[in-house]
């Protein structure tokens, strides 16, 4: 994103394509960019998907209200979505306040966890939609984090672009299914045991994926959920695929 966002660094960078031996990409839409861009080194470019750590990340016995109080919520709530990342244009999450308004009632609550240059932005669109159940909850640390993944009934990853998305990824491990954008490195990942895939932008398509896993038309397993992630994207596996690059290398 950033490459094709300016060009100042365009020159550095077909410099060290050419001095590398190989080109790790994050996602098979990573790879086609990188394709697109270093067209003549196209045989070096290889895929590893981005890891996460099982240490941090796995599915906990934490009651949502656990949560509500660990953010001084006083109101309870039967049903939660979340969000976390980047409060950044890219990130999508005004389509998420928008949807908001959709499937908004008072046992549902959504949580957003982050910060950036869109906080006040979304603060004002939140008071323009009249959302009475929003929370911004700030940068919170990977255990709060975890937290908040094991007592939601649902992720929300709406960004508009995303190179891997690691979050969804996370709240994957941690048991909860996750509804994305159909964007990026995202489908790699996101299968329909562990989530659902939406058009970016589309206020109306979100809010009827979100309605359908809070009404529990669409169930999933939390288990498999975890050993999904466990078993395919844990850090020790993909390091296993990254020292192997390294070994080919040194031949």
């Amino acid at each position: 994103m950033g490459y094709n966002e300016s060009n100042r660094y365009h020159n550095y960078a077909f410099k060290a394509a050419d001095g590398c031996k190989k080109i790790i990409a994050i996602s098979n839409h990573s790879q086609k960019e990188l394709s697109r861009i270093y067209n003549k080194h196209e045989n070096k470019i290889t895929v590893i998907p981005n890891g996460y750590n099982p240490n941090l990340f796995y599915r906990e016995n934490y009651s949502k209200e656990e949560l509500l109080q660990s953010f001084n919520i006083n109101k309870k709530y039967n049903k939660i979505v979340c969000f976390a990342g980047r409060l950044a244009k890219n990130k999508g999450v005004d389509i998420l306040l928008k949807s908001a308004k959709i499937y908004e009632k008072d046992n549902v609550l959504t949580i957003i966890a982050g910060y950036g240059s869109e906080y006040e932005f979304l603060n004002r669109l939140k008071e323009e939609l009249e959302l009475k159940n929003i929370v911004f909850v700030g940068n919170q640390d990977q255990e709060s984090l975890r937290k908040m993944y094991s007592a939601s009934n649902v992720c929300v990853v709406p960004s508009r672009e995303e190179a891997f998305g690691l979050v969804a990824l996370e709240a994957i491990a941690c048991g909860t299914p996750v509804i994305c954008t159909n964007q990026g490195g995202i489908p790699d990942f996101v299968t329909k045991d562990v989530g659902i895939l939406v058009e970016k932008d589309n206020v109306n398509q979100l809010a009827e994926e979100i309605n359908k896993v809070l009404n529990g038309e669409r169930k999933f397993n939390k288990e498999y959920l975890q050993n999904y992630a466990k078993n395919n994207y844990s850090q020790e596996i993909l390091m296993d695929k990254l020292l192997n690059i390294y070994d080919e290398i040194k031949k």
